[in-house]
């Protein structure tokens, strides 16, 4: 916990609200949109690291990305840490209270679908009590424990067309690293060439081709094509497959 008073915490809160604002950049986020591992995983305040083999980036780095609140760096020794790289990740954090705004990060560009949301907290002196949003809804009284405590919140379930919102209010909270994870499948996805073509491909990979003359091509993962004209002629073709000459080459 740390507070500012009079002049001092104006021209402060005034600059590093400067700062925080320019971490606001436009785009989708710059990560792929896989299940094997987090969507996104940042170092807020910090440089790129891997704890628990997992990347977690750094904010420069991250397209989409706002960050919101005032930065720090604490000497405190990180309790329970197992690794020179997880002491890295929770001692830079940006932090604030209700009265001096923030913490928050916003991810956005991010595809229709649920997601769990882990959010990396560090206590650097006194005990703080403060409450934890994902996507506008509150899901976690904290207690940030004794200095030097590290915890990882979460999982937080939520769902988003594009953006997801990580806030938190009341006592001071200091947020050291977020992770996002893809939990379910993703919505139907349909694009349209500027000749008339039209491609979708559903969650589960199937897609689905449409010309202007009514040609319609289907698609599925395993790579088996159907095709029906207009006239209705529909014809299907599978991956060719070359079967080994159980007897040996050349015999």
């Amino acid at each position: 916990m740390r507070s500012f008073s009079g002049f001092l915490a104006v021209v402060l809160f005034a600059s590093l609200m400067a700062m925080t604002s320019s971490a606001f950049v436009g785009g989708p986020v710059a990560e792929a949109q896989g299940t094997g591992g987090p969507v996104l995983a940042v170092n807020l305040n910090g440089p790129e690291v891997v704890v628990g083999g997992t990347t977690f980036r750094s904010e420069a780095s991250v397209a989409g990305l706002g960050v919101g609140g005032l930065r720090y760096c604490s000497t405190t020794p990180v309790t329970g840490a197992t690794s020179a790289a997880m002491s890295t990740l929770a001692s830079c954090f940006v932090w604030g209270n209700t009265g001096l705004t923030g913490p928050t990060v916003s991810a956005t560009g991010l595809a229709s679908g649920s997601y769990d949301v882990y959010v990396w907290v560090f206590e650097d002196n006194a005990s703080s009590d403060f409450s934890l949003s994902v996507g506008g809804t509150l899901v976690a009284n904290v207690s940030s424990g004794a200095a030097g405590t590290v915890q990882r919140l979460g999982p937080f379930a939520t769902t988003t067309t594009d953006s997801i919102v990580i806030a938190a209010a009341g006592g001071d909270a200091n947020f050291s690293a977020i992770e996002i994870w893809r939990t379910g499948n993703t919505t139907t996805t349909s694009t349209t060439t500027p000749s008339g073509t039209t491609s979708t491909t559903t969650p589960s990979g199937i897609t689905t081709t449409t010309t202007p003359s009514g040609t319609t091509s289907t698609t599925t993962p395993s790579g088996v094509t159907t095709t029906t004209t207009s006239s209705g002629v529909t014809t299907t073709s599978t991956p060719s497959t070359t079967v080994p000459d159980p007897d040996g080459p050349g015999i």
